[in-house]
C-alpha cells in the first residue's frame, strides 16, 4: 500500500472517530435534560427589594429532599429527577441562617428589630414551570389561623428516611441525632408530600 493511500485511510478513520465522539457527547449532554426538571429563581425582600442570600430552598418528597442555598444575589437552582415529580409538589424556603444573622446584626439597614422571615411553602404542579421566577419574601411572625373543631382530628405522621415510625421513636432519633434534617408540614403541604388526604401534621427526619 502506498504512503498516500495509507494517509487517506488514516485521515478518513480519524474523521469518522471524531464525528462519532461528537455524536456521543451530544447525546450525553442532551439525554439528562429529558430526565430532570430544573427549578430556579431569585428570592427578594418585599420590604427592601434586596436579594435574600443564604436562604435554604428544599424540594421535598416523603422519603427524600434536595437542597439549594441562595447565593449573594438571591439565586437558587435545583435539578429534580423526573421520577421524583408528582402531580403536586412542594418547594420549601427556610430562613433560619438569615434570621440568625439578622438577630446578631440588628444595626443592618435591612433588618427589622424583633422580626424574622417566616418559612414559606410553595405547592406547584408537575407541569408548572418554576424557572427564573422571582419570589418576594416578607417579614412575618407567627399567625393564628381559623379554629376548626372536628369530632375526630386527623392523625399526625412521623417518617424517618421515608419510613413511617412511631412518635416516640421519631423524637428519640431527633434528640440523639441533632444533625439530621428535620421538617414539619401542615394542611395542604402535608397532604401533597405524604400523598394522604387525611392528615394533620407531617413530621419528616432524614439521615442525610
Amino acid at each position: 500500500m502506498s504512503a498516500v493511500a495509507a494517509g487517506i485511510i488514516m485521515v478518513t478513520h480519524l474523521t469518522f472517530v471524531q464525528a462519532q465522539i461528537k455524536r456521543d457527547l451530544r447525546t450525553g449532554t442532551e439525554h439528562p435534560s429529558t430526565d430532570i426538571t430544573k427549578l430556579s429563581g431569585r428570592l427578594i425582600s418585599g420590604e427592601t427589594q434586596q436579594p435574600i442570600s443564604n436562604a435554604d430552598t428544599f424540594f421535598i418528597t416523603n422519603n427524600k429532599f434536595l437542597k439549594s442555598t441562595t447565593n449573594q444575589n438571591g439565586y437558587f437552582s435545583i435539578e429534580i429527577p423526573n421520577d421524583l415529580m408528582e402531580e403536586e409538589n412542594v418547594l420549601y424556603f427556610n430562613f433560619d441562617h438569615l434570621n440568625e444573622v439578622n438577630r446578631n446584626q440588628q444595626h443592618r439597614k435591612d433588618s427589622i428589630n424583633g422580626s424574622s422571615y417566616g418559612d414559606q411553602t410553595l405547592i406547584f404542579s408537575r407541569n408548572e414551570r418554576i424557572e427564573n421566577r422571582k419570589f418576594k419574601i416578607n417579614y412575618k411572625g407567627f399567625e393564628i389561623g381559623e379554629v376548626v373543631i372536628v369530632n375526630d382530628p386527623p392523625p399526625d405522621y412521623y417518617y424517618f428516611d421515608g419510613k413511617n415510625i412511631s412518635e416516640e421513636k421519631f423524637k428519640e432519633l431527633r434528640k440523639n441525632n441533632p444533625r439530621y434534617q428535620y421538617f414539619m408540614f401542615e394542611e395542604k403541604a402535608a397532604d401533597v408530600i405524604s400523598q394522604d388526604g387525611f392528615i394533620d401534621k407531617l413530621y419528616l427526619l432524614y439521615s442525610d
